[in-house]
């Protein structure tokens, strides 16, 4: 994941705009990695960045589960 978010963030230095399966595919593998939270944070960029989510990736934000305590967060 750590070479993938580096991708990401130089072609976005490079002033590239990614796309939402560029998002999606980060997303889905920050889940995969037990990463949910830095899922969301992703999540949320692309929102501000005025990209749209798809079907695709709702279904993977709906696989989350998150409790309001934050103590358990988990990805399908």
């Amino acid at each position: 994941m750590e070479e993938a978010s580096c991708a990401f963030h130089g072609a976005l230095d490079n002033h590239l705009l990614p796309d939402v399966v560029t998002y999606a595919i980060l997303i889905r593998g920050y889940c995969k990695a037990g990463r949910p939270t830095k899922a969301m944070q992703l999540y949320n960029s692309m929102l501000r960045n005025g990209i749209m989510p798809d079907g695709l990736l709702l279904s993977t934000l709906a696989g989350y589960n998150l409790q309001s305590s934050g103590s358990q967060e988990s990805c399908t």
